[in-house]
Order: structure tokens, then C-alpha cells, then sequence
């Protein structure tokens, strides 16, 4: 800390970077196996002596494979797996899948690491090979889209265009969204004060107060949102000043 300049907008920066390091490393469960500061870190020795006395937790892999971007297929997944008490559950999205080598290529990393696939595909020749594949290696799938176009196939009594990333391009607040989110993750923690007048709302905190995941949940909703940490013995921006008060919640 002493070797940073007295600069509010570069410590912002580094602060920023400190939260996004222990949001992905130092977790109820830390995920030391890639950490960059795994040798100076005074939790580490107390983490390793819990292991020993803790009863070792199989990591488990939930591939998400789809012929276009898995966004539906990944929220169904995360659906379920709120009703499962368990942290140690890695997901891997692997997206625009749309031939027989790289539908090969993935049962056979699935399968390096006892996984399981979740998939999404519209065309029945993809999904037919890698439930083929995955009944070949013994890996586990599980089709989420196949059942619910055969039924209304049945019912409509008409094939379906079989044309991917056909929802994503319909919804016409699709892109506003992705624009929202984007903005949330630009302006998280005091970055891009420059053109934070353009945040529908700022949100104003110390840290550790949820202001990120707040974030997250209004701009998932259409909102821009930029947020500003309080840091004692810093002052606040003066970009503050500059913008509408009525946007800004503390």
C-alpha cells in the first residue's frame, strides 16, 4: 500500500482489483490451486490444516454445450441447482458447438474430469451424436431442448426451423440488457468517472456492502447502474457533484 501514489482514482483501481481477486479466489471454500498469491498469503497454512481435518469434497463439472451462446441452457441449469446444497460445482460454457469434431472434442474433456453435459441443441443430428458420444465414453447428458421440441412438434403438427440463437435474437431487449450489464461491470467500484453521468443510478458505500451484486441485479433489469466506494481518509469524487443528485443512492 505504501508504494501507491496518493492517486484516488489509480487506489479505486487497485481496490477494485483486490475485490475481484478474493470474489473469485477467497471463497467460503478458497480456491488456492491458482492463486498468483498463494505464497504470501497468511490464510493458506489455515486452510490446508482444515483440509486435513475436513472430509475431502469431490469437485463436481457441469458442462453447458450449445449450437449458440447457452444462455438458456445455463439458466435452467442454475435453476436447478439452487435446490442443491453444494458450493464445489464448477460450470463451463461451451458455446456455437455446431459440429461432429467439437461435439467429440468436449465428451472427451467431460470426461477427464467425471463430468456430466447439459445441452442445448435445435438440429436432431447434433443432438443425437452427443447423446451417442456421451452413451460411448459413459458420460452423463442431459438434453434440454430435445423433449420440449419433439412435444410441440406432436402438437403444432410442424417441424421447428431448427435455426440457433433464434430467442436471443428475437428478444428485442436483449441487447439493451447486454449494453446495461456491460456498462454495471465498466463502472463497478469507481471506475470510468468520466462518463458516469450517463448511470441511471449511482450507488455511494463503504465496501463489502453489496454494492456490485446490486448492481448486477438492476442493470439484469434494465437499469445502468455505477458504483463508488467510500474510503476513509479519501475523498469522494468530485465527478459526484457534476451529476443529476437524484440518481445517487447511498
Amino acid at each position: 500500500m505504501k508504494n501507491i501514489r496518493e492517486n484516488p482514482q489509480l487506489f479505486n483501481e487497485f481496490h477494485a482489483l483486490l475485490v475481484h481477486h478474493a470474489k473469485e479466489y477467497c471463497q467460503k471454500i478458497p480456491y488456492c490451486a491458482k492463486c498468483v498469491l498463494l505464497k504470501k498469503c497468511k490464510f493458506k497454512k489455515k486452510n490446508n490444516d482444515l483440509k486435513k481435518n475436513s472430509k475431502s469434497k469431490k469437485t463436481r463439472h457441469i458442462f453447458i454445450v450449445s449450437d449458440a451462446t447457452g444462455s438458456t441452457c445455463e439458466m435452467v441449469v442454475k435453476a436447478a441447482l439452487i435446490q442443491f446444497r453444494t458450493t464445489d460445482v464448477h460450470l463451463h460454457r461451451v458455446r456455437y458447438v455446431r459440429t461432429e469434431k467439437e461435439i467429440r472434442d468436449v465428451v472427451q474433456e467431460v470426461m477427464a474430469v467425471d463430468g456430466i453435459i447439459a445441452y442445448t441443441f435445435v438440429s436432431n443430428e447434433l443432438r443425437d451424436l452427443i447423446f451417442d458420444q456421451g452413451r460411448k465414453w459413459a458420460v452423463p447428458t442431459i438434453d434440454v431442448m430435445g423433449p420440449l421440441l419433439s412435444r410441440f412438434t406432436d402438437y403444432l403438427e410442424i417441424s421447428p426451423m431448427a435455426v440457433p440463437g433464434m430467442f436471443r435474437s428475437l428478444d428485442k431487449n436483449y441487447y439493451q440488457r447486454i449494453e446495461c450489464i456491460d456498462f454495471a461491470v465498466k463502472h463497478d467500484d469507481g471506475k470510468k468517472l468520466t462518463d458516469m453521468y450517463k448511470a441511471d443510478i449511482i450507488i455511494v458505500g463503504p465496501s463489502r456492502t453489496s454494492k456490485t451484486p446490486i448492481s448486477i441485479y438492476l442493470a439484469y433489469r434494465d437499469y445502468k447502474i455505477a458504483n463508488i466506494p467510500m474510503i476513509f481518509d479519501i475523498n469522494l469524487p468530485d465527478e459526484l457533484l457534476q451529476v443529476d443528485q437524484k440518481k445517487l443512492l447511498g
